[in-house]
């Protein structure tokens, strides 16, 4: 601890490198070393690089620090951003901002993430969007999500819904099952997974998974579902019904 304080000054200083690595590693080394102190981080969030103040929300963004939410909904709604830098490089950082808000999942961001950003024309960033719907936990702006044109967009609002113990997006887990994309159909496989009961019907769709790890986890859901419901006194009935 004596060796992580005596490191502050020096990484506070790095963080006004002109050189913009020298300032992004200061950051990780800020993040690993000062445990008990955000400043560093926060400072970050003031960087003149725009690389420096995702990567600061980033970080800040797994401590729980809502204080990201002011300069990260400033960044991505910056419209004047978009004639100053080729998209090239500014829509991976947006869709990166995006992120660490839906990371943070405040309900304080859930009217950002459906109206303006599920709406933005970059794919990423309405993904990121989406995934923070799903933790914000706002059942009403999952229930509209359900119908967004994207289906990572509807799988992520699915999910949310399926956390909060609600079927009503059990169809488009189902549908998302056959997904190509991988993670899609791993949200999916969680979101049921949530929904405890109301989903086991849909958790043999994944047996036929053409992903071995996916489908055996699909296998061993229903083997733990049944295990319990033998201690319970009860008979095997998913295992049974999947033979």
């Amino acid at each position: 601890k004596a060796e992580a304080e005596s490191l502050r000054s020096p990484l506070v200083k790095a963080l006004a490198d002109l050189s913009i690595p020298v300032r992004l590693a200061a950051l990780e080394s800020a993040d690993a070393l000062v445990k008990d102190d955000a400043g560093p981080l926060t400072a970050g969030l003031l960087a003149d690089s725009l690389e420096v103040r995702v990567r600061a929300a980033e970080l800040l963004a797994k401590r729980g620090d809502e204080r990201i939410i002011e300069p990260m909904r400033g960044f991505v709604l910056d419209a004047d951003l978009k004639l100053r830098h080729p998209a090239a490089f500014l829509e991976p950082l947006r869709a990166r901002a995006v992120g660490a808000l839906a990371t943070l999942g405040s309900s304080r961001t859930a009217a950002l993430f459906a109206d303006p950003l599920l709406k933005d024309e970059n794919p990423a960033l309405r993904e990121q969007a989406a995934r923070g719907l799903c933790n914000s936990g706002a059942e009403g702006l999952l229930l509209d999500a359900l119908s967004h044109t994207d289906v990572a967009v509807r799988s992520w609002a699915a999910e949310g819904l399926a956390r909060l113990g609600d079927d009503r997006g059990l169809a488009v887990l189902t549908g998302t099952l056959k997904d190509s994309h991988l993670p899609i159909r791993e949200g999916a496989l969680r979101a049921l997974v949530a929904l405890g009961p109301a989903g086991d019907n849909a958790l043999f769709l994944g047996l036929d998974d053409n992903d071995s790890y996916l489908s055996d986890t699909f296998f061993a859901t229903l083997l733990a579902r049944d295990l319990r419901a033998a201690r319970e006194g009860n008979e095997p009935e998913l295992l049974t019904a999947a033979l």
